[in-house]
């Protein structure tokens, strides 16, 4: 693959590898703001959220400090006095305050692509996306083999909330308790179980053990509600999707779990939502030119 390519390519890089964060600045340009002072402004305001937040995420991703870099950042929407405003000369003379909604990619030095288009941890940005098309505040769950994780999304920020360990490997070491077979094996009745494969018998006592798993992940996303309830707005309350990387029984879609004294539904992600469709978000093609000259600064101090 050539440089050109690689320049070009939109680099995934999982939890806990990398964290994605989506933020909104407010500005309030002055009489001597130009477009040269709007940029740094823009700069800085990106730079100094990574040093202000590098240990918190460095924590979440299991890493020293050092090891934990700005791989990337990006501007996704521009707007002043309730507009879309894509010229840093308008926004740097506007009269009302500027809002920037921008994103910032910080992941392992280890795993830095030797070049690339962008840098993104793909399920924050795939609850960015499903909060653009919910219009509403949105709780984002995750499941796939060994831990499920949540992230919250609203129109002004995205911020993961936790982790915890459930998913297909869980499902499977909780099979194992009753049918004394090893975990590969459970997984294939697991599967045969879901397909209506197995007999009336056999799905009684699986589906004895996978409602025991569940109360599992019940508690594991009781927990991290109750731990961000601070994050979380109270009315309208946030809705919950989740996006499972294997099959589950229907049952998962038609029970409540209670977290926070609240009964809650937890709603099936039908649709197909990919990390790369934000690249193709007519606000944030739009937001290309005014990212190239605000944040050429930020992207000199990237490792």
């Amino acid at each position: 693959m050539n440089n050109k390519e690689n320049e070009d390519k939109i680099v995934e890089i999982d939890f806990p590898w990398a964290e994605t964060v989506f933020l909104e600045m407010i500005f309030k340009p002055g009489k001597e703001t130009d477009e040269t002072a709007m940029a740094n402004l823009i700069s800085q305001s990106v730079w100094g959220f990574f040093e202000d937040n590098r240990r918190r995420i460095a924590g979440n991703l299991g890493l020293e400090e050092l090891d934990a870099v700005l791989a990337d950042a990006r501007i996704v929407a521009a707007e002043s006095d309730g507009r879309k405003e894509y010229s840093l000369e308008k926004l740097a003379s506007s009269a009302k305050p500027v809002k920037i909604a921008a994103y910032a990619t910080v992941a392992a030095r280890d795993k830095l692509p030797a070049s690339s288009r962008a840098v993104i941890e793909p399920a924050s940005v795939k609850a960015r996306l499903l909060n653009l098309r919910q219009k509403m505040p949105v709780i984002y769950l995750e499941s796939r083999a060994s831990s499920t994780q949540a992230y919250f999304a609203s129109p002004s920020a995205v911020r993961k909330l936790s982790s915890w360990p459930w998913g297909l490997d869980r499902l499977a070491e909780k099979m194992g308790e009753r049918l004394m077979t090893s975990p590969e094996v459970n997984k294939e009745i697991y599967l045969r179980y879901i397909n209506n494969e197995v007999s009336e018998g056999a799905a009684k006592a699986i589906g004895e053990q996978i409602g025991a798993s569940l109360k599992d992940f019940d508690r594991g996303l009781a927990a991290t509600l109750y731990n961000n309830k601070q994050l979380l707005p109270d009315k309208p309350r946030a809705k919950i999707f989740l996006k499972s990387y294997f099959p589950l029984p229907d049952t998962v879609y038609r029970r409540k779990v209670v977290a926070d004294g609240k009964r809650l539904t937890i709603n099936r992600l039908d649709e197909e939502i990919t990390a790369r469709n934000l690249f193709a978000e007519e606000e944030v093609i739009a937001c290309e030119e005014l990212n190239k000259i605000s944040l050429q600064k930020t992207k000199w101090l990237m490792a």
